[in-house]
């Protein structure tokens, strides 16, 4: 039986209109001024699919409804084998229109919200990276989807160079390098443990076993 010719759920262009503004509006009205920061590859791995140095030159901002409203989510803070290690996560709303108005119109590359790239969050002064983009959340209201749902954790620092032009995001960088947990992290500064493998562990001096020089 073929569908009723006289009722347009799926495909009427007005209706599918008034609840994207609505949904923008309540975005814009409940939601908070963040930026969105897109990774750019400095010396990508094609063969491993990585990028072993990673750098943010772009700052966008951009509104976003933060869903989290009961505080971070994920595992929290945890004191792990190496020590204490915080995986706060957050889930965040945005618009597909608004952020192809606000990211998209600069930057054709950027078609929706990446998985790798940042958000930075004002309230904790912290950087969180995006894992997941759903676009299909809400399932096709009236036809069609109106926002990105993003889920991202907290972003952990890896020597990543940020010149965003943004002070209180670029300062994130030293605050990254200079904090307690960084410099008391024997495997992020080595220098030690270097030292000690020159001198006392690797010794050159001795003849080639193998050889008679």
């Amino acid at each position: 039986m073929a569908k009723n010719p006289y009722f347009n759920n799926f495909d009427h262009e007005g209706q599918q209109s008034l609840v994207e503004q609505c949904t923008l509006e309540a975005i814009n009205m409940h939601g908070m001024d963040m930026w969105y920061l897109p990774r750019k590859f400095v010396n990508e791995d094609f063969l491993f699919g990585e990028d072993v140095l990673s750098a943010f030159t772009k700052a966008f901002p951009v509104t976003m409804y933060l869903s989290s409203i009961d505080g971070f989510e994920g595992e929290g803070d945890i004191i792990a084998k190496f020590g204490l290690e915080i995986r706060d996560s957050i889930e965040l709303t945005i618009g597909r229109k608004h952020f192809e108005s606000l990211v998209t119109a600069y930057d054709n590359d950027i078609s929706r919200p990446r998985e790798g790239d940042l958000i930075y969050f004002p309230l904790s002064k912290a950087l969180f990276e995006i894992i997941f983009t759903e676009h299909e959340k809400p399932f096709y209201s009236l036809g069609r989807n109106y926002v990105y749902q993003i889920k991202a954790e907290l972003f952990q620092y890896n020597q990543e160079d940020l010149d965003t032009g943004v002070a209180a995001i670029d300062n994130t960088e030293t605050n990254l390098e200079n904090a307690d947990d960084v410099s008391k992290d024997v495997f992020a500064q080595n220098t030690e443990i270097e030292t000690e493998a020159d001198t006392e562990i690797l010794d050159f001096s001795q003849q080639n076993p193998f050889g008679s020089f």
